[in-house]
């Protein structure tokens, strides 16, 4: 390495042939400020875009960032200590420090992951409306579930129980089986997503480009799949018993994979993404909501609507009439001749929310109308 020059300081951390620590610090550290930097920003949209409360996507969230920055914490200590550096070059004591927070990063590593994943199904969870939908969404996030617990323990009993954390000199077998089997459940939960929200987006009465926008969003997972590819590609059994502090490129995968895991959680809620998706089903608040022009203001209508041109104008005139009568809820009285007018509106009216018999995606309004008459030559009042 070239000496400094005059008037600069020497670098925090410097690669050379031994010390890979730098590699892992600038990971672990850029990680961190933008998974902070992306919670602000979903924190702030959920603020100000009207959206609510918050729901259990982005408690989900939350804790995922929450401890992904521990875990990078204990990376960064773990450096301090020696981690990314050769195994000989460091004394006893500051081996078994290593060990020790590193096998705790690894763990804590499988919690975000699993929380980052639950956030995005819950998230699509909240938007689904079909009884099927959700039922298999349940499925799902039993199955993440299931796979966070399975991993936490696969990882964390992969060497001798009595001190787990040691892996130096050891006979941890299977653990490269343990991360591949890890490592592709967890591009087929990717996977998962991806279809859930191509699912959700094909019945959505939105044109093409508004699909592909939230679909793009969306596709943002498929990083989290090439840092996993990585990740596996990285590991080095043989390295695990021999020389365990000085697999940086590893550790540099795991703080990519589990920071673009938060971080893409969070652009499913930008604004195009949002407005372009939303079903009026989940948390995203109540906005008005048109499907090319063919409701009236309470009506939400999100299959096909060719061949409705004869219900169109009948719908616009009753959209009017409605929006002057909003704020009358219950009718006291009226004459036959509006009674009959009334209930031809409301006949155009289910005509229009039905959409030629299509059950897909429709929100139904019923009306119920109440016709009283009076005798005009009777004294005893109106009759039924």
């Amino acid at each position: 390495m070239s000496p400094t020059p005059p008037g600069y300081r020497e670098p925090f951390e410097s690669v050379t042939s031994n010390d890979h620590t730098a590699w892992i610090v600038i990971a672990a550290t850029l990680g961190t400020v933008y998974s902070l930097m992306f919670l602000g920003f979903r924190t702030f949209i959920r603020r100000t875009s009207g959206l609510g409360r918050l729901s259990s996507d982005d408690i989900a969230l939350g804790a995922a960032t929450l401890v992904a920055v521990v875990q990078s914490g204990v990376v960064l200590g773990a450096c301090s200590s020696g981690l990314g550096k050769h195994w000989l070059s460091l004394d006893a004591e500051m081996q078994r420090e290593v060990q020790q927070m590193t096998y705790a990063s690894t763990l804590l590593f499988v919690i975000a992951l699993g929380l980052s994943k639950t956030s995005v199904f819950l998230f699509l969870f909240n938007l689904m409306a079909d009884p099927i939908q959700k039922k298999m969404l349940r499925i799902v996030l039993a199955s993440v579930v299931v796979w966070t617990v399975a991993s936490f323990l696969a990882l964390a009993l992969q060497c001798d129980i009595t001190h787990a954390w040691k892996t130096s000199g050891e006979k941890c077998e299977g653990s490269a089986l343990r991360w591949q089997i890890i490592s592709a459940f967890d591009i087929l939960l990717e996977v998962l997503v991806i279809c859930f929200a191509g699912y959700l987006v094909w019945d959505v009465q939105i044109t093409s480009s508004k699909k592909w926008t939230v679909l793009s969003a969306f596709a943002v997972r498929l990083l989290t799949i090439i840092t996993t590819i990585f990740r596996l590609t990285t590991f080095n059994q043989s390295a695990l018993s021999t020389n365990p502090t000085f697999e940086a490129q590893f550790q540099v995968w795991i703080q990519a994979g589990m920071h673009v895991s938060t971080i893409s959680a969070t652009v499913l809620i930008l604004r195009p993404v949002i407005y372009n998706l939303n079903t009026n089903y989940g948390s995203l608040g109540p906005t008005i909501s048109h499907a090319y022009g063919a409701a009236s203001q309470a009506t939400y209508v999100m299959s096909n609507l060719s061949g409705m041109q004869r219900s169109r104008q009948a719908d616009t005139k009753f959209g009017q009439s409605l929006a002057e009568s909003r704020g009358t809820e219950n009718i006291a009285s009226a004459s036959v001749g509006h009674a009959r007018n009334g209930a031809h509106r409301a006949n155009v009216e289910t005509e229009s929310v039905e959409s030629g018999s299509s059950q897909r995606m429709i929100i139904k309004k019923k009306t119920s109308w109440k016709i009283e008459t009076y005798d005009r030559d009777a004294e005893s009042g109106p009759r039924e």
